[in-house]
């Protein structure tokens, strides 16, 4: 019969009913002694079979300790009633669908309590939306009365089915051998679930990001040997799909960085260089006058027979001096000019001057 408020199981206040499943109901109750608010989980009807299960959870439990399972308080009886003490949990039964930030985080805290437990030898079996919590602090994994710990016989008749259907691995559906890969596909019809708010099915449609759908892909593979082998490398997979939007932002910076900066810096320099003040220009004029005794032939000038020199420092210049032509060199900044010597005409070898087009050959 369900309990009723104010029902005493020992010296447990049954306050008000949680829900119920398979094998019991749950209440919340108070701990009279301790005074804090628990989790009472009461056995439907006793039988060897289902104390024996019942006794299996609670040992099973109590092994467990990770923030994101539900913790095993107490266990006992009272007047042919079995029932566990468990941490009162306040929040809600994962929903679905998520947003994918949430269905990422959510995955990652279910995978780490998956792999504490396969650290314990101990296989859940029975992972779904309705075995896990919600809470502030964030996931919590619950009801593991189907677990199994590696080494013990099954209690399971041989050939009987025991879990949830849309959640169960092809060899738990065959009855054959459960192992930690078993959950692991329970978790990825779980992600699945959050993502796309559906069921799996034959038919699935791809996840985005694609990691993601090659992640839960690979938990959903028929072939134990195909999928994930341990919770740990899921959650690692997951983190790392969790934290890559971050990454890909700090790489585009990285990747950009560099030619940003080579066109500021060009732009700088071309800035520079644009308002950089241009050196003076010099204005002057120069009056040239013909040294003493020579003079100046118009058809000279305008023959261009005046040159400045490269650096502007000197001129040159051609005068008459006595009847015959003169080159002359003269500073800017002197007003007097000099003569430079005439080229010497070539001689013979007896040192006559040679005259044009008569040197003689041999």
């Amino acid at each position: 019969m369900p309990l009723g408020s104010g029902a005493r199981l020992g010296h447990y206040e049954i306050l008000s009913p949680l829900g119920a499943g398979g094998m019991g109901a749950v209440y919340k109750a108070r701990d009279t002694r301790l005074d804090r608010t628990v989790a009472v989980k009461v056995l439907h009807q006793s039988s060897p079979a289902l104390r024996e299960r019942f006794e299996r959870e609670a040992r099973v439990v109590a092994a467990l300790q990770h923030p994101h399972i539900c913790t095993l308080h107490d266990i006992g009886s009272h007047e042919g009633t079995d029932f566990l003490v468990m941490e009162y949990l306040e929040g809600r039964t994962l929903p679905c669908p998520q947003p994918l930030d949430k269905s990422l985080e959510y995955g990652i805290q279910i995978a780490g309590a998956l792999e504490a437990a396969h650290r314990q030898g101990v296989t859940h079996r029975d992972l779904k939306p309705a075995n896990i919590m919600i809470t502030r602090s964030g996931v919590k994994v619950l009801d593991f009365g189907l677990a199994r710990r590696s080494g013990e016989e099954t209690l399971t008749v041989a050939g009987a089915v025991m879990g949830t259907p849309a959640y169960m691995a092809p060899e738990q559906w065959q009855g054959n051998q459960t192992d930690a890969r078993t959950d692991i596909h329970a978790l990825g019809s779980v992600i699945y679930e959050m993502v796309t708010g559906k069921r799996t099915a034959a038919e699935r449609q791809k996840l985005k990001p694609v990691r993601l759908d090659r992640a839960v892909k690979a938990c959903l593979e028929a072939d134990p040997e195909e999928r994930w082998q341990s919770a740990r490398d899921l959650r690692r997979e997951l983190e790392s799909i969790r934290d890559a939007p971050a990454q890909d932002s700090a790489h585009r910076q990285r990747r950009w960085l560099w030619p940003a900066a080579t066109v500021l810096l060009a732009a700088v320099a071309l800035a520079g260089w644009l308002l950089k003040p241009s050196p003076p220009r010099t204005h002057f004029q120069v009056s040239i006058n013909p040294p003493p005794k020579t003079a100046f032939l118009s058809a000279l000038l305008d023959e261009g027979g005046i040159a400045l020199s490269a650096d502007g420092t000197m001129l040159a210049f051609s005068a008459r001096t006595e009847g015959r032509m003169q080159l002359w060199v003269r500073r800017l900044d002197s007003m007097e000019a000099r003569a430079l010597p005439a080229p010497r005409a070539p001689t013979t070898r007896s040192g006559r001057p040679t005259r044009a087009g008569s040197a003689s050959s041999r």
